[in-house]
This record gives C-alpha cells, structure tokens and sequence, in this order.
C-alpha cells in the first residue's frame, strides 16, 4: 500500500476476482467489497507468467522498465545478496518479461562483471538520493535511480564507483567521498570506465574526485569507473561503516 501511496500518479491498480466470477455475481461481490478499481477478467498470473498467490489477498506490482540491475548493485555495494524469483511455466520455459530482464541482467554482466563478483563494500555504500526501503524479506523502490545516485564495490587495491545513469557525454561526475582531504595519502593511480577503451580526463579536489563521462555511453543502466590505488584502507570517511562485532553463541 505504500508503494501505491508514493506513487499513484504512475501506478494504474486493477482488481482480479480470483474465484473467476463473472455477470451478476462479480458485479455483486465489487458492490459488496466496495471495490473502487476497474476489474479484468483474466487472470494476472496468466498474462505475465506469475504462479498463482498461495493466499489472498495477493498483490502484484509490475515495472515495466525493469529495476533488476540497480537492484543488484545497490544490494552488492551493501554486502547484500541478491534472491530472484523466477516462475517457470508448467512446461519449463521461462516468461519473456523475466527472461528478458535476466538476458538484460547477463548482458550487464558481461562488461561489468568484475565490480559484482569476489568483491567487497567500500567504507561507504554509496552516495546520492535514498531509493530503496526494504521490509522484512522485500524490498520497493521509493523512486527511480538517476546518475545522483554511486555505489561502491571494492577489489584489493580498487574500488569501483558505479553510476546508476547516464549523465551525458563528456561531463564531469562529483564523487564526494574521494576527496584530496578524504584520500590523504592514498594514491589514485589510474581511472577508466568498464566497456571502454576510451581515456577519461578526472582530477581530485578538495569536493571529491570529478571524473568525466566518456563520448559514447557503454550501456543505457550504470556507468563503472575503475579507480586503482596504491591501497585505499587509509582513507578517511567520516560516516564509514563499522564491521559487526564477531557473535559469539553459548552453547
């Protein structure tokens, strides 16, 4: 329900009778539970390859541009993992709606692959506008992700900052968290952008490290800047994280 309240300007809600009634009685049940929705007739499962809710009332919320890759990144950045629930269909095949948003998933991969896999979070998760809550097992986007929004991912000696858009060519990105007073010592030896061979112009100032966008984007979802250092555990974040306390378990 919240999902609806923040975003009903963009939302359209239609109401299925799961029982499939249809004429006088479907007409009598919308009377009888104040239904103030259109209804369909056809099943919603159906139409997108769902499974059939195990209870009522059941809710399904379809985006239909696809949040699947800044789902994962923003999950990554926060040492997260990431559980997809595919519903294949009683013969196997999977619906086109969930397999084009994995191919899209798989084709992001390929390019960008090294800022997700064997990585670990940087003292910061990201910055830019909040976007996600999450409740329990579930997550909902509060609004779409744009190129304000950079998460982090680290490997040894690198540490990925990951644009969830695309700004335009040729302009300089803020990353505030690498400024000269945050980096000290550390070192910034090289940056280029994953999927590119192109050379990026960037320089450190004491707002953060500006980077510049390259002529062409590499994809349409999020921009991967590549910054190797001489080693960043020496910068200073004010808002880091903490690492948890190891638990110890009496007997």
């Amino acid at each position: 329900m919240s999902f609806y309240i923040e975003n009903k300007e963009d939302v359209l809600v239609l109401a299925y009778n799961f029982d499939r009634l249809e004429g006088e009685e479907l007409e009598e049940q919308i009377k009888r539970f104040a239904v103030n929705v259109p209804s369909i007739l056809t099943d919603p499962g159906e139409l997108f390859g769902w499974s059939s809710p195990p209870s009522l009332p059941a809710t399904y919320i379809l985006n239909p541009e696809g949040e699947l890759i800044h789902t994962l990144i923003d999950i990554v950045s926060k040492n997260g993992n990431l559980l997809l629930n595919i519903s294949p269909r009683a013969d196997g095949s999977i619906p086109i709606e969930q397999k084009d948003s994995l191919l899209g998933l798989g084709s992001w991969l390929e390019v960008n692959g090294e800022a997700i896999y064997n990585t670990r979070p940087f003292k910061r998760f990201g910055e830019g506008p909040k976007r996600m809550a999450s409740s329990g097992h579930f997550i909902e986007m509060k609004s779409d992700y744009n190129h304000e929004n950079i998460r982090f991912t680290t490997n040894n000696d690198i540490i990925y900052a990951i644009q969830m858009g695309w700004t335009g060519d040729n302009k300089y990105t803020l990353i505030k968290s690498l400024s000269d007073s945050s980096l000290g010592k550390t070192v910034i030896k090289s940056i280029n952008v994953l999927g590119t061979d192109e050379v990026i112009d960037w320089k450190i100032t004491s707002d953060g490290l500006m980077v510049k966008t390259p002529i062409v984007s590499p994809n349409d979802y999020a921009i991967v800047f590549r910054i190797v250092t001489d080693g960043w555990n020496n910068i200073n974040i004010k808002d880091e994280a903490v690492p948890m306390a190891k638990i110890s378990v009496d007997g």
